[in-house]
């Protein structure tokens, strides 16, 4: 999403960089940009139409409409988020699934978590397919108390430049060797720690255990989990 690879260049890249800049307006017009023109970006940027064109290739997309519509998905997706009357359904006709659930949330490492993640330079989450959506709502629960957050399955680089205070978050809910690859290479970087939220209590990483092998039984409760830990999380401010 639009949002994640925002993050990633206002964390990374110096605040004098052109890049910085551009990026910082999208995100602060995010809900604008729509009807913004490039021209309107480069004239407040006091930048080019061309430095405006560069910067939208190298966020990944092919055009200036590319980037548009993904602005205009994301702010979708918020709105879903807030109004939807489904996810407050759930919540309140569910209470005791949702108990049963969460009993299995260490309570007092969760608030290390939310901690160390309210601290942190910059949190990567990982997850297979199925988690995307969680993902996505877990960065926009974070966002909102400005915690850079990077889904990174998005390609905006096959290489990461991991800074100190990282911290790489998996959710894994199956055997993946796509996922696999993507945690080993992220076991090289000394200065990024590694969390996982799994199945597998054999995990050589500090993690979460919920020991069902249902895979709607795990994706019910990474969304009690995300939601607790974002709740945590503001409750640390």
């Amino acid at each position: 999403m639009i949002n994640g690879k925002l993050n990633y260049f206002l964390n990374y890249v110096e605040v004098g960089d052109i890049r910085h800049v551009i990026a910082k307006y999208i995100k602060k017009h995010m809900k604008d940009m729509p009807h913004t023109s490039i021209n309107q970006i480069a004239n407040e940027c006091h930048v080019s139409k061309g430095m405006v064109m560069k910067f939208v290739h190298e966020l990944g997309y092919d055009s200036y409409i590319d980037l548009k519509e993904d602005c205009a998905s994301y702010m979708s997706y918020i709105q879903q988020a807030y109004n939807d009357k489904d996810y407050h359904r759930f919540m309140e006709t569910n209470t005791d699934y949702i108990n049963d659930l969460s009993l299995y949330i260490d309570y007092d490492k969760l608030k290390i978590w939310a901690d160390i993640i309210k601290n942190c330079r910059c949190l990567y989450l990982y997850g297979n397919n199925s988690t995307m959506p969680i993902l996505m709502r877990l960065q926009l629960l974070l966002d909102e108390q400005f915690i850079p957050v990077v889904i990174i399955n998005e390609g905006i680089k096959k290489h990461y430049e991991i800074k100190d205070n990282s911290i790489f978050m998996i959710f894994r809910i199956k055997y993946d060797d796509h996922l696999n690859r993507t945690v080993k290479k992220f076991e090289n970087y000394k200065n990024c720690d590694i969390y996982e939220i799994t199945n597998n209590s054999d995990s050589p990483y500090d993690h979460f255990y919920f020991p069902c092998d249902d895979e709607t039984m795990l994706i019910n409760f990474l969304f009690i989990f995300i939601n607790l830990f974002s709740l945590k999380i503001k409750n640390r401010s």
